[in-house]
């Protein structure tokens, strides 16, 4: 049994009243079309995070506007947000250079950046240093045929990258994360594995750490 999409009523007065102190940003953020979001008979869900909209932080158009309603939706790679009426907004992409929602920061990645990776937005999971890691995540629309009716459920991917000034690499195992970063191999590996991670089971952090230990050493 798959679990429902989390259907938020955005008119609520309630809702509203929670964000009345954070209505000072620009009409800008306003300027987007309307958002209707998908049938709650689809399982799945195609958010990031909890499915709900949370206060975050959008860089747009240069600017950093603070303690935003955002929510992402993952599956058209959209951000959405909601005005004082109480009516969805999706925010202008084209003007988006990073978001933050829910701890997480995401980078507005455009082909003109590296032509090896598509545009969208993409969680970056290190710290500082000259070789940054990214998540593209993805949500793809499922149907299956069950007797007279169709169910839909949102399936997760998950695409690893790496860039460092023009290059950049996509990770699909270790030995990708091997090929890129060779410098320093076996001391960096025996410091991951001493935190006890593996490839297999959680490669995001593995990347994360293991990027975030190449950094220092390139110091």
């Amino acid at each position: 049994m798959f679990s429902q999409v989390t259907v938020v009523n955005q008119d609520s007065t309630d809702y509203l009243k929670k964000y009345n102190t954070n209505w000072k940003y620009k009409d800008a953020l306003y300027m987007g079309r309307q958002y209707d979001g998908y049938s709650n008979k689809i399982s799945g869900s195609p958010y990031f995070g909890s499915g709900i909209m949370k206060l975050g932080h959008v860089l747009y158009e240069s600017v950093w506007y603070y303690n935003i309603p955002l929510l992402f939706d993952i599956y058209i790679g959209e951000l959405i947000t909601i005005n004082e009426d109480g009516k969805r907004l999706i925010l202008n992409k084209v003007r988006i250079d990073a978001f933050e929602i829910e701890g997480n920061y995401f980078k507005h990645l455009k082909n003109s950046i590296n032509k090896n990776i598509n545009s969208g937005f993409y969680k970056k999971i290190n710290t500082t240093g000259s070789v940054t890691a990214y998540v593209k995540l993805i949500k793809e629309l499922q149907e299956k045929v069950d007797g007279l009716s169709i169910e839909k459920k949102f399936e997760d991917l998950t695409q690893y990258y790496l860039l460092s000034g023009n290059q950049s690499w996509q990770i699909k195992k270790e030995k990708h994360l091997l090929s890129a970063l060779k410098n320093n191999q076996v001391l960096i590996l025996q410091r991951v594995k001493e935190k006890r991670l593996t490839f297999k089971k959680d490669p995001e952090l593995f990347i994360k750490e293991y990027v975030n230990y190449y950094n220092q050493t390139q110091l």
